[in-house]
């Protein structure tokens, strides 16, 4: 059977199917995140006999297989999700992953006020910067509450504030809200 010489030696040949698995259409789920949060993503195929591998960094997963997957991101990133689909039948076969590119929502900060002093029985206008994400929340206060009212503009960056007819010294505060997190300007 070793001897090249001989004529007599069997030929056996096997004919191997190479599978392609294609990757994933998409994800389709929040892109822009609260740290913290809990998200639900989906994975989009348009092909059968297929499953779904997930890759989180950032976030704890509920399972890292099946569709739809659902998230809670850390405090802290950096932050990455990745699927790829894997063939149901044999022989198991896995495409290459997508990634859904995410993005923490953070506030910028330090805030700042910028406005005139306040006169007594005027309106005056007031603003913050830097610019927030638009999903930022502000809230405007004015301590003594006799001291003035925000009569324009609460919930937003530019306000106007009517100072009554009390003289002295009063503070107004910002505070702007985005996700768990919250910035301070007096």
């Amino acid at each position: 059977p070793n001897d090249t010489s001989a004529y007599c030696n069997r030929k056996v040949t096997k004919v191997i199917r190479v599978v392609e698995t294609l990757k994933p259409d998409g994800i389709d789920g929040v892109a822009e995140i609260c740290p913290g949060g809990t998200y639900t993503y989906f994975g989009q195929t348009s092909q059968t006999g297929v499953g779904f591998t997930w890759a989180v960094t950032g976030g704890t997963p509920t399972t890292y297989t099946g569709n739809p997957l659902t998230v809670t991101w850390n405090n802290t990133g950096p932050y990455t999700l990745a699927v790829q689909h894997f063939s149901l039948s044999a022989p198991g076969c896995t495409s290459d992953t997508i990634q859904l590119a995410l993005l923490p929502k953070q506030l910028n900060g330090p805030l700042t006020i910028s406005g005139p002093p306040g006169c007594i029985n005027s309106v005056k206008s007031y603003s913050a910067s830097p610019a927030q994400h638009p999903d930022a929340t502000y809230s405007w206060t004015i301590s003594p509450v006799a001291a003035g009212s925000v009569i324009a503009g609460q919930g937003t960056p530019n306000i106007q504030v009517q100072w009554n007819n009390t003289a002295g010294p009063a503070t107004l505060q910002l505070t702007v809200y985005l996700c768990n997190d919250s910035l301070v300007q007096t």
